[in-house]
């Protein structure tokens, strides 16, 4: 990802950034240009530009041949805007090679006549460039006002709520599986710790009283660090089941909106609820050996209510991870339907 290599490169180039949405954008000379990256550690570089009147477009292999040499994987020319895909590599590097390709396009286009323009349509004009959900455009006031009614229908468009919740549902179940691994290996390691202090102790100072005493106060002192490790082990499982069921939303219900958040919450907190219930003994089809104020009978079941308890409170430690799972997806959410000027 550019990341927090955006701003250096924006820097090299006298671009502008937006590092929520890591792009950069501006001008070089008329011509609106900008940059983003795509998937395979590539950058894609675009103009907007046409030919003047009686121009030809190029050959792609003409214009490669004027950019430097293997850095340049692909070029594409269309009347209203050219494209260049580059590899990234190191910062310094790759905005030398952004800075070449820059300047040649500019130099081309001012040598053959081409002029500023919008890349949806063409009409003429040093033109604004827009944020159009996670690309950019130069459009003119036309397309723009098009552009902008069409985001804002989407932005109106409510998720596929069937769709959605079986998408959460298969993310949840996910989430769940990979969450009882780690889980499993945090108490695998915790237990083997302690099984070599254990064992240690006894090689050290035999099976006495001492050695009892000294592993009873370590076992104290361990609390610290595996209830630390607990809480942190419940906020890394709870981002860990959350991000695939708003995922699987999102994926089958189209979007992620509020409606998302609810079912994606729901879920989660229904198999978080679910396994601790179980865990810890809350139903149970036998009849208990004694009754007491904390059990409940609701037809042939019997319901521990201390156990109902305990596994809300159990649940709530996945709060915090749960949430910045969600709010980053809405946040991304919001960032694949925003339109807005930013030049």
């Amino acid at each position: 990802m550019l990341g927090s290599d955006l701003r250096a490169m924006a820097q090299g180039l006298h671009f502008l950034s937006d590092t929520n949405c890591r792009f950069l954008y501006g001008r070089i000379g008329p011509y609106p240009a900008w940059v983003r990256e795509i998937p395979g550690s590539q950058l894609l570089l675009s103009a907007a530009a046409k030919p003047g009147a009686n121009g030809v477009l190029p050959a792609a292999e003409d214009i490669r041949r004027m950019l430097p040499q293997g850095a340049v994987l692909s070029i594409k020319i269309t009347p209203f805007r050219w494209q260049v895909v580059v590899k990234r590599g190191k910062t310094p590097e790759t905005t030398l090679l952004v800075k070449q390709v820059f300047d040649t396009l500019e130099q081309y286009f001012s040598q053959n006549g081409y002029r500023p323009c919008c890349a949806k349509c063409g009409a003429e004009g040093v033109m604004p460039i827009y944020q159009c959900g996670q690309i950019m455009r130069a459009l003119c006031d036309d397309c723009a006002g098009e552009t902008a009614f069409l985001a804002k229908k989407d932005r109106k468009r409510p998720s596929k709520l069937g769709k959605g919740i079986l998408g959460a549902l298969g993310g949840t179940a996910l989430g769940t599986a990979v969450s009882l691994l780690l889980s499993f290996l945090f108490w695998m390691a915790c237990s083997l710790a302690f099984y070599v202090l254990e064992a240690g102790f006894y090689s050290m100072f035999g099976n006495t009283q001492d050695a009892v005493t000294i592993i009873g106060l370590t076992a104290l002192i361990w609390l610290i660090p595996a209830l630390s490790g607990l809480l942190m082990l419940a906020f890394v499982c709870g981002f860990l089941m959350m991000l695939p069921a708003s995922k699987g939303y999102a994926l089958l219900g189209g979007k992620y909106d509020v409606r998302g958040i609810a079912v994606s919450v729901l879920c989660v907190g229904a198999f978080l609820f679910a396994f601790y219930f179980w865990l810890l003994g809350g139903l149970s089809f036998a009849e208990p050996a004694y009754y007491s104020i904390g059990v409940i009978r609701i037809g042939g079941l019997y319901f521990d209510m201390n156990s109902l308890m305990a596994s809300a409170i159990f649940s709530a430690c996945y709060v915090p991870g749960i949430a910045i799972a969600g709010f980053g997806e809405m946040d991304r959410q919001k960032r694949r339907e925003a339109f807005r000027r930013l030049l």
